[in-house]
């Protein structure tokens, strides 16, 4: 269990605490019964309200792990069971200081708030779901130019000389501006650019100035036309 986990245990132990020690301690209303089922209703539905609440965070943390995105994803999950723990506290007070109330009428709201409490965290997490889904679509489509990215940078540094270097770098930026997002109509040029990226990636570390010219120009008309399918497929 992180340490993040615990420190929220201990902080939703000491809310807890204090809640018991109100609920208990403080007087009922003159002449009116304390303890009734209206009571005990209100009183049960706010502590699991309270369980589910924590349940919701150490599920969240659980989640995230050590990844500071997920972790920023799964915060709204946190603070509307948070902000519905506090909801459910406050008509729970109500309804257990107006002990006087029927025990359908006390089951009835409080069964309503508990409700629309677990639907608002469920319809959250259905959010948070779509957008990691959308992400992970995103990040599979822009594999490929990320990690070609990289290895036409890397050739800048193992130019021979400034003719090499020249196109070397004409490639590298025709990849670093070119479109990052990749589609069902990109799959055969994108194979062909990466035979040809290989190509050039030998022709450079031979040092063939003629070659390097030759294959870098192919390699750049090959991008050209990746985008211009980039395009095609939006």
């Amino acid at each position: 269990m992180s340490k993040v986990s615990k420190n929220y245990i201990a902080v939703w132990g000491v809310m807890l605490a204090l809640f018991n020690l109100i609920v208990f301690i403080s007087p009922g209303w003159g002449g009116i019964e304390k303890y009734t089922g209206a009571f005990w209703i209100a009183y049960a539905i706010t502590t699991m309200a309270f369980v589910l609440h924590l349940a919701f965070a150490l599920i969240a943390f659980k989640d995230a792990g050590n990844s500071k995105q997920k972790l920023f994803l799964n915060i709204p999950i946190i603070w509307i069971s948070y902000v519905g723990l506090i909801i459910t506290i406050i008509v729970g007070a109500l309804c257990m200081l107006n002990s006087f109330l029927p025990t359908w009428a006390a089951g009835v709201t409080m069964g309503i708030v508990l409700a629309v409490f677990l639907l608002s965290v469920v319809k959250t997490k259905i959010a948070i779901e779509a957008v990691e889904d959308v992400g992970a679509r995103v990040a599979d489509k822009t594999a490929f130019i990320k990690s070609l990215r990289v290895d036409a940078d890397s050739l800048v540094g193992k130019a021979s000389s400034p003719t090499v270097r020249d196109m070397c770098t004409k490639v590298s930026e025709a990849i670093r501006y070119s479109d990052p997002v990749s589609n069902d109509m990109t799959a055969a040029v994108e194979k062909q650019i990466t035979t040809k990226l290989a190509e050039f990636t030998d022709v450079v570390k031979a040092g063939d100035e003629e070659k390097v010219s030759s294959v870098g120009s192919e390699l750049i008309d090959l991008v050209d036309e990746r985008n211009k399918k980039c395009k095609l497929g939006k």
